[in-house]
């Protein structure tokens, strides 16, 4: 096999082409420029985020603050409001006398009150909040009612809903001379409106969130409708900042406060992506400069490598010519570097691979020859064995069984003559030979059987096969279940012997080391594949991979098979039994008999 020289591509570069890959080596080190500025670009970036995150964080606390208070000065408003009618002589009259003329007038009050603006709802309540009148709607009355105790020092109620619709009530008490007598409650529904919430945009920033409930967690609302939130960290948090994930994934950054004078709180959040969104876009602009830079190095890299990488392709190619069978010799343009250098000691090591393969590849046909003569051999001793044992079964029942039988005759006709009187002790030793002789012509003619491999040569592999269990299971006593789905299978002599030893082997195998108890014996036809399968329930044994294992019995058998053309295969484990199986295929064989 000769050698394929590799055409070199053209020379560029001539400058570069004497220089070791050692001295090449540092022009790469102004890619690591790449990484400094992409260190410094990252370490920016985080600082950035960091100031931003301190400055929204700082933002969001202000604002949360504002917004509390701008609920305690609405409420405070409205307190004004409602105390001023909770101040007038009616309502006192009312609670000190209640007759007509304070109710008509106490109950035009709670009209001013109860029905007009966004007010729903008016009532006078006794100290016991008790209602004692009221004007208005009482659809909008939440239930049950919050009350007042004695100790409480909130002028609102908590807030809850109806319809979709979000209210809250002021609590006044009423005083005389200093006493407190009753109180006037008002119920009013939250109205947001338009500008209200442009306003809050542009003041809290886009995507906030802005949430009013009470402190119990009872009840949450966006100001438009009621919603499904519950603050997510504890009292202990309050006017502080905290960072969370709701359910839908996003990542928030929250504070909470406690309105003041009412049992509410406000929640305020932000998307974490919107408070460093400043630093995001320093971060684009910074993936951009990366970019520019990687591209800039690739090219810079492409330049210089180009000239290095040309005889390492080379070597490459003539690699892959190697691994594909055949020989490469690469040209050494540079016999002072590393490259040529290794081009050298590549050409050297496919010239030895060369002349190894060629000792190899005659190695190999010589094992090949032998392996085919020994295989022939052994096809042909094995033929002479055969063809011995039918020699010696027939001499032995031709020749030795007339022997022992014209024997027996004879000593049956001396039994016939010898006189009367000494007939007694001399015929008793005459029978007991005609015993020993009639054993001995049952042994002849049962080791002529088995020479002979029983009915095969007369009636055939599957009488052959239950003959032998018959003999096996008279010997032995190990009962065998023999299954097979057709009277008789047309097969070349050399195949029936063959399949025919190997199953008397097995059962051989089974009896001397198996201790089995159960032997099943399945001859099928499936697909033109002739199966011999042998399997019993013994101790079993440990094979070795792909069921290999060095017992001359089964190694036996196994020649037995490769010799007609068969495969036979092993499977056993330790306490599982052991099966054997040999597949030989009939299409080849009804062929060959036809």
């Amino acid at each position: 096999m000769g050698l394929m020289p590799i055409h070199s591509q053209k020379k560029s570069w001539i400058s570069f082409k004497n220089l070791s890959l050692q001295k090449r080596l540092p022009l790469f080190v102004c890619l690591l420029l790449i990484g400094v500025v992409s260190c410094f670009s990252i370490i920016s970036y985080l600082s950035i985020k960091n100031l931003e995150l301190r400055a929204g964080r700082q933002r969001l606390l202000s604002l949360t603050l504002q917004v509390a208070n701008m609920f305690s000065e609405s409420i405070h408003e409205d307190y004004k409001n409602t105390a001023q009618i909770a101040a007038a002589a009616p309502i006192s009259d009312f609670i000190h006398y209640r007759d007509e003329a304070a109710k008509k007038k106490a109950l035009d009050l709670l009209r001013q009150i109860g029905s007009g603006g966004t007010s729903m709802f008016a009532e006078i309540l006794d100290t016991g909040h008790h209602p004692l009148l009221s004007a208005g709607n009482p659809l909008y009355l939440p239930t049950p009612r919050y009350h007042h105790s004695r100790e409480d020092s909130t002028i609102a109620g908590r807030v809850y809903s109806f319809h979709d619709s979000v209210f809250y009530s002021i609590t006044i008490p009423v005083l005389e001379s200093g006493i407190r007598t009753g109180y006037v409650r008002r119920y009013r529904f939250v109205k947001i409106t338009s500008k209200m919430i442009a306003q809050f945009s542009k003041l809290a920033g886009q995507g906030a969130k802005l949430y009013v409930g009470n402190r119990n967690d009872s009840f949450y609302t966006d100001l438009f409708k009621p919603v499904h939130y519950r603050l997510p960290v504890n009292e202990s948090l309050v006017g502080k900042s905290y960072n969370y994930t709701d359910d839908g994934g996003t990542d928030l950054i929250g504070a909470f406060r406690f309105v003041p004078d009412t049992p509410w709180l406000v929640s305020l959040e932000f998307p974490y992506n919107v408070v460093v969104q400043g630093s995001s876009r320093f971060l684009f602009w910074l993936v951009l400069l990366g970019t520019f830079l990687v591209a800039v190095g690739l090219v810079v890299a492409w330049i210089i490598s180009k000239n290095l990488i040309r005889p390492l392709n080379q070597l490459t190619n003539a690699v892959d010519t190697l691994s594909s069978g055949e020989f490469a010799e690469v040209p050494v343009s540079r016999r002072e570097d590393e490259v040529g250098r290794l081009a050298r000691s590549f050409n050297e090591m496919s010239l030895n691979l060369r002349d190894a393969r060629s000792k190899m590849e005659e190695k190999i046909s010589e094992a090949e020859y032998l392996n085919i003569q020994l295989r022939k051999l052994t096809a042909h001793l094995q033929n002479i064995r055969e063809e011995e044992r039918k020699l010696i079964a027939r001499e032995m029942h031709d020749e030795l069984g007339q022997l022992l039988t014209g024997f027996k005759m004879d000593i049956q006709l001396l039994k016939n003559q010898l006189p009367a009187y000494d007939r007694g002790r001399v015929a008793e030793h005459i029978q007991s030979m005609t015993g020993l002789i009639d054993d001995a012509i049952r042994f002849v003619r049962r080791l002529s059987s088995q020479l002979r491999e029983g009915p095969l040569e007369d009636l055939g592999l599957i009488a052959a096969i239950q003959w032998y269990i018959k003999e096996f299971t008279r010997r032995y006593n190990i009962p065998v279940t023999f299954n097979c789905s057709h009277a008789e299978l047309k097969l070349l002599p050399a195949v029936k012997t063959g399949l025919f030893r190997i199953c008397q082997e097995s059962l051989t195998n089974i009896a001397r080391h198996s201790h089995a108890t159960q032997v099943q014996i399945d001859l099928e036809v499936n697909n033109d594949e002739l199966s011999l399968t042998v399997t019993d329930n013994g101790k079993g044994f440990t094979t070795g991979a792909h069921g290999n294992t060095d017992s001359l019995g089964l190694l036996g058998m196994n020649e037995r098979a490769l010799m007609i053309g068969a495969t036979l295969s092993l499977r056993s484990a330790v306490g599982k039994g052991t099966t054997i199986k040999v597949a030989f295929p009939i299409g080849k064989e009804q062929e060959a008999s036809s």
